[in-house]
């Protein structure tokens, strides 16, 4: 017992400093492997190319383009059960579940979207998202405005992706703030309206907040 007892201190000195390198060595593995997922983000430019994402890779990047615009990011999809959420997003004490149909065909149904404000009125979350890389039926769109979920199609996901692909503020300090809540804003495309293809301000806490203010080039 003695001979152990005095063994242990010895042995503890020989791992320690293999176990300090191994820890070293995953960090910088992971370090790696989040510079390899932000460098293919900064790639996805063209509506094609997100389409040909596999279902973890098309939720890691849509993670991404979220995490841009200022969100600490949850993700909790997979290939697991997920009980009808992919991400939580957080900022500013606000929580928006987000859903992810990475669908190349078929329309992203109502089903979905109702599924997604079932879970969010669950959870006492502020706001839900679902985002898809088709289209939705014109029975989802209707009933997520009647909702207040916002549905991001395939078009809409492109822009956005664009948008913080090319907007990138020097600091948090460097963004404007939302006029009626004082959050930060994003830098978005308009849509919609006599201003199609205008970019704009909105409140990065849409659609619970709908502040915006007009962009200038500097």
């Amino acid at each position: 017992m003695k001979f152990a007892n005095s063994l242990l201190p010895s042995i503890s000195k020989m791992i320690a400093p293999w176990f300090a390198g191994l820890v070293i060595f995953t960090w910088v593995l992971a370090e790696l492997a989040k510079f390899s997922e932000r460098k293919k983000f900064d790639r996805l430019n063209e509506t094609d190319k997100i389409r040909d994402l596999q279902w973890p890779e098309f939720e890691r990047m849509v993670s991404e383009a979220f995490r841009r615009q200022g969100y600490k990011v949850e993700q909790s999809g997979g290939p697991n059960p997920d009980g009808g959420v992919d991400q939580r997003l957080r900022k500013d004490d606000q929580v928006t579940l987000v859903q992810c149909k990475h669908w190349k065909q078929w329309k992203v149904g109502v089903n979905v979207v109702r599924e997604l404000l079932g879970v969010v009125t669950c959870e006492g979350a502020q706001s839900g998202i679902v985002v898809t890389s088709g289209r939705f039926t014109q029975e989802a769109q209707d009933f997520a405005r009647k909702a207040d979920v916002r549905l991001i199609d395939g078009p809409e996901l492109l822009r956005m992706f664009r948008e913080v692909q090319t907007a990138r503020p020097k600091s948090a300090s460097d963004l404007p703030v939302c006029p009626k809540c004082q959050s930060a804003m994003v830098l978005r495309t308009a849509t919609k309206g006599t201003n199609v293809g205008n970019q704009f301000w909105g409140c990065s806490r849409f659609p619970t907040c709908r502040g915006i203010r007009a962009f200038e080039i500097p």
